[in-house]
C-alpha cells in the first residue's frame, strides 16, 4: 500500500528557508534543485541540485536549509508498508545523486498528473513509486557502471565538441580497460543512446551547420565532419533530416 499524501512540484521558497520536523508519522521523497545544507547524522552535507533525498517514517533527522539562495525543490509525503521502500537498498536520510538517465523530475510529474488527476491509489501510483525507488537503488550501486561514469562524461564531451575526429570503439574501450561491447552497454545505459549513434547525431549537427553558413562543398564537409565517403555521408544525412545535404543548403538560403 502506498498512500501519497501531498506532492509538490518546483516548489520555490525564500532564500532564509528552513525545514525541520521531529515527529514525522509519514515517509518524505524530496528531489532538490537548488544549493541546499542537509542536516545529517554526519553533520552538514552541502547538497547541489539534482540531489535526491528520502526520509523515513519517525526520521531523526529531517531538516534542510536554503544555502544562500531560493530553495527550490519537488517533494511526495506519503505513507506505506511496501516492503521496496522500507527495506530497499538505498541510504536514507542522505544524500543520493541519480543517474543521468534516471529522469526523477520526469517520473515524479508524471505522479503528480496521475495522483491529482486520476486515482491516488490506482496500480500506476505503485508502479511509479517502484521505478523510483529501484533507479535510488540502481543510483547507489558501486558497480563497474559508476566507477566509469566520469570518464564517460567526459568522452561524450569530447565526442559534442568534435565529432569528426575517428572515433574507434575498440581504441576507445583499451582506455576504459573493457572491451568495445561492454563499452556500448555502459554508454547506452548512461546517456540512452549508442556511442556510434551519437557520434553520428552530432556528425549531421556540424554538417548541418556547415551546409548552412559556408560555401564548401558538399563533398568537402563531409570530409571535415569525418566521412571518408561521401555517399556514406548523404545517406546518414538524408535518414536523419530527409534530405540530401544540397537540398538542406538550399532549404536553409531561401
Amino acid at each position: 500500500m502506498i498512500d501519497i499524501m501531498f506532492i509538490g512540484i518546483d516548489h520555490t521558497h525564500p532564500a532564509d528557508f528552513c525545514y525541520y520536523t521531529s515527529d514525522n508519522d509519514w515517509w518524505l521523497l524530496v528531489e532538490i534543485k537548488s544549493k541546499t545544507i542537509l542536516h545529517t547524522v554526519k553533520g552538514n552535507v552541502y547538497a547541489n541540485p539534482g540531489t535526491v533525498v528520502v526520509y523515513p517514517l519517525n526520521s531523526k533527522h529531517l531538516c534542510y536549509e536554503a544555502n544562500g539562495e531560493p530553495f527550490v525543490n519537488s517533494y511526495v509525503r506519503f505513507r506505506t508498508d511496501e516492503g521496496f521502500i522500507i527495506n530497499g537498498n538505498y541510504p536514507k536520510e542522505e544524500p543520493i545523486t541519480p543517474n543521468l538517465s534516471s529522469n526523477f523530475d520526469y517520473l515524479l510529474r508524471v505522479l503528480s498528473s496521475e495522483v491529482y488527476l486520476g486515482d491516488s491509489s490506482s496500480s500506476i501510483v505503485n508502479h511509479i513509486m517502484q521505478t523510483i525507488f529501484e533507479k535510488l537503488c540502481e543510483s547507489t550501486k558501486s558497480d563497474s557502471a559508476d566507477e566509469y561514469r566520469q570518464k564517460l562524461i567526459d568522452l561524450r564531451y569530447e565526442i559534442i565538441v568534435s565529432p569528426q575526429l575517428d572515433w574507434n570503439m575498440e581504441e576507445l574501450a583499451k582506455q576504459f580497460h573493457v572491451s568495445a561491447g561492454y563499452l556500448s552497454v555502459l554508454y547506452k545505459k548512461e546517456f540512452g543512446i549508442s556511442c556510434k549513434e551519437d557520434i553520428v547525431s552530432h556528425r549531421i549537427e556540424l554538417a548541418k551547420d556547415m551546409l548552412a553558413n559556408s560555401s564548401d562543398p558538399a563533398v568537402r564537409i563531409a570530409s571535415m565532419c569525418g566521412y571518408n565517403c561521401n555517399e556514406h555521408f548523404t545517406r546518414q544525412f538524408k535518414s536523419r533530416t530527409g534530405m540530401t545535404p544540397i537540398e538542406y543548403r538550399n532549404s536553409v538560403k531561401k
